[in-house]
């Protein structure tokens, strides 16, 4: 069944891009400053988590920075609904559930694959990245065929994908997200039975 595209965010503006392709940086010894999981939210219950976004500084030169877009087998976690906080049986599963995701997430992030990188400097010194950039942006986006391709100073735009679960009726629920850079792309999303099968639970 398709899949429907409901939005994009501009990252970098579009100048350039390159055919050559130089290898892709090396962030060992690089500081990490952030990281957060990739998610989309099927309903107040449902989480699916794709990956992971993180942020690096180099600590040779702190106006230098690389973000790294990863991503792991998707997976939808269901939050227990606890109706009365009172009752410990409740709390103690609502308790567990939390330790279960936790570590079936921290298993996940220790089997990532880099799909993007996102490198570039700016003029002041900054820990965050935020300041005013200087040079070229630099991005490199993982092909289909497995082979990096390199852009200099394109846009990265992100779509968040939704999936239509109903059975003859429409019911679209957010199913992932696609990051693209010009005509080259990767989908992070979770299977279609995996979502039809999440979503015939009870909340």
């Amino acid at each position: 069944m398709r899949t429907a595209l409901l939005a994009f965010v501009i990252v970098f503006s579009p100048y350039l891009a390159r055919a050559d392709t130089p290898p892709v940086p090396d962030i060992s010894g690089w500081v990490n400053i952030s990281t957060s999981r990739i998610e989309v939210r099927m309903s107040e219950s449902k989480i699916a988590y794709l990956g992971l976004e993180a942020v690096y500084y180099n600590p040779s030169n702190h106006r230098e920075f690389i973000k790294v877009i990863s991503r792991h087998v998707p997976i939808v976690f269901v939050k227990p609904k606890v109706e009365n906080n009172r009752l410990f049986n409740e709390v103690a599963m609502s308790l567990y559930a939390n330790k279960e995701e936790k570590d079936r997430l921290e298993e996940l992030a220790r089997k990532t694959d880099h799909i993007l990188y996102i490198h570039w400097r700016i003029r002041d010194d900054s820990l965050d990245g935020r300041g005013m950039r200087e040079g070229d942006v630099d991005i490199w986006l993982l092909g289909p065929d497995g082979v990096y391709r390199f852009f200099q100073n394109e846009r990265v735009a992100i779509q968040f994908l939704t999936e239509n679960v109903g059975n003859g009726a429409q019911r679209n629920v957010l199913a992932g997200r696609k990051y693209q850079v010009s005509d080259t792309y990767q989908l992070l999303k979770v299977a279609r039975q995996d979502l039809v099968r999440v979503t015939e639970r009870k909340k």
